[in-house]
């Protein structure tokens, strides 16, 4: 297990009361070689997609979710895309696995031990792997002495863009399990649409192997493809052709939080940012549209994938898993972009179909990313060499008081660097500079207020400090408390 090297804290009662907790996380059924009465996984995880867009995906959001469970309180422990796609990976914190951002030296993919990740604990336990889309930020980067025809340990089968083409919706470059593959402009050549052919053909031909299989799916949409207007495109990212215009006329949300007024109370670097022009805007609106239009081809793969499933007869036997690495700020408290405190860019979609997973339900208890390995690994019957940070997820899914009490870990530590904890009510977090930001979700779901210096939460601000201290350091076990 990689550690961060800031150093143990001594024991507290806080870590007293962790150390406690339930640690049904890790697939506690012991090793065993697989057979094809073992279920498939399936992981499909979309780029910067916050919670509230799941609505403009028809199947994900009806049928998918009629299917499965949809956990409302679902966090990227990280808001950022590499750090969050690598605790995926390990289930353990940004602060453990060692990727802290999405570029060397303490980030990317040379930040990952990538001998010890979900895909080779799968594959050990006899399970056919692959991994179609996106992976992680700077993997085969020239700039850092990557090889575009690598293929990392654990894996199958790979088809994963490179040399840059992973931000572009066209004219992308694949590493198809160790040879490059180019593909151009032409419609079908459309990212999302490419990844949904080989995604569904890999899921065809795993279905009639002998062994069960994980299938990783990663799409770009709909993160942004970079500068695209000074070529007169009209969207970014760019939709599937089928889907242009298809939210033209949709307004840009505007929550109590958009383009806040009053921000004395958020730290220093959020007040000296002025208020949104209109130019900024429309920006926005055209970004918000372009977003949710990309989210429709991401939304037939869904559809594709469980429909391949269910002609092979293997839906009843898949997990099925739906979420995205981080979510995205569209103007709330005057911010763009992501890797901040605030339920805009920290709260994801995420919809668990499969074994263990009760239909049509709804659970409002808070959940982590952190916590998808080891839901993989437990429904697998898996165990990883060392214990995760997360907890499978089953517990959660079948009894909505289970975990009722858990406390989240959510932390930055490049860039905008803080540190926080999320309970089912309350969100406390600590700034680099000392700021310090606390916030009373029942009575402020949009974060206006900042209660950190208000008397009737002093006792509430000390108790969550010394959970904040248990937990930033913590390993294993001590990283759940409340999961019981």
């Amino acid at each position: 297990m990689r550690s961060s090297g800031r150093g143990a804290k001594a024991v507290s009662t806080a870590t007293v009361v962790l150390a406690a907790l339930s640690v049904h996380a890790c697939g506690n059924s012991g090793d065993r070689s697989q057979s094809r009465a073992s279920p498939n996984v399936v992981v499909v995880m979309t780029d910067d997609q916050d919670a509230r867009s799941i609505r403009f995906m028809p199947y994900v959001s009806r049928r998918l979710a009629a299917r499965g469970t949809t956990f409302q309180e679902s966090f990227a422990t990280t808001p950022m895309c590499c750090p969050s796609r690598a605790t995926f990976l390990t289930g353990q914190y940004s602060h453990n696995h060692g990727v802290l951002g999405n570029r060397p030296p303490d980030g990317g993919y040379p930040a990952l031990d990538g001998s010890d990740t979900l895909a080779v604990w799968l594959h050990d336990g006899g399970y056919r792997t692959g991994h179609i889309g996106r992976y992680l930020n700077n993997y085969a980067a020239p700039q850092h002495g990557g090889d575009p025809t690598e293929v990392p340990p654990g894996w199958d089968e790979w088809r994963v863009p490179v040399e840059d083409t992973e931000f572009q919706m066209y004219a992308n470059t694949l590493n198809e399990n160790g040879e490059l593959k180019r593909y151009g402009n032409r419609p079908r050549d459309y990212q999302t649409d490419l990844v949904a052919r080989k995604a569904v053909r890999f899921a065809r031909r795993s279905s009639r192997g002998e062994r069960p299989f994980f299938l990783s799916v990663a799409t770009l949409a709909p993160h942004d493809e970079g500068i695209l207007e000074d070529i007169g495109v009209p969207r970014n990212p760019r939709p599937a052709p089928r889907h242009l215009g298809r939210f033209s006329d949709l307004p840009l949300p505007r929550p109590p939080s958009f383009n806040e007024r009053a921000i004395g109370d958020k730290p220093g670097s959020i007040r000296d940012d002025p208020r949104l022009r209109a130019a900024e805007i429309e920006a926005l609106a055209r970004l918000y549209r372009s977003r949710l239009e990309s989210l429709l081809a991401v939304d037939e793969m869904v559809a594709e994938l469980v429909r391949a499933l269910r002609r092979s007869h293997e839906l009843r036997d898949t997990l099925f898993i739906f979420s995205s690495d981080n979510g995205y700020l569209l103007g709330e408290h005057r911010l763009h972009g992501k890797e901040a405190p605030y339920e805009e860019a920290v709260r994801v979609p995420l919809v668990i179909r499969g074994p263990g997973f009760p239909a049509g339900v709804t659970r409002s208890q808070p959940v982590g990313n952190v916590d998808l390995a080891p839901t993989i690994l437990d429904v697998a019957e898996v165990r990883p060499p060392h214990e995760l940070d997360g907890t499978s997820l089953v517990p959660v899914a079948r009894d909505p008081s289970a975990g009722s009490a858990r406390t989240v870990l959510l932390e930055m530590l490049t860039g905008n660097e803080f540190t926080a904890v999320r309970t089912q009510r309350l969100v406390y977090a600590e700034r680099k500079h000392g700021a310090v930001e606390l916030y009373d979700l029942r009575h402020d779901p949009n974060q206006l207020h900042n209660v950190a210096d208000d008397r009737r939460y002093s006792r509430v601000r000390e108790r969550l400090a010394e959970l904040l201290r248990a937990l930033d350091d913590c390993t294993g076990a001590a990283c759940r408390p409340g999961a019981g």
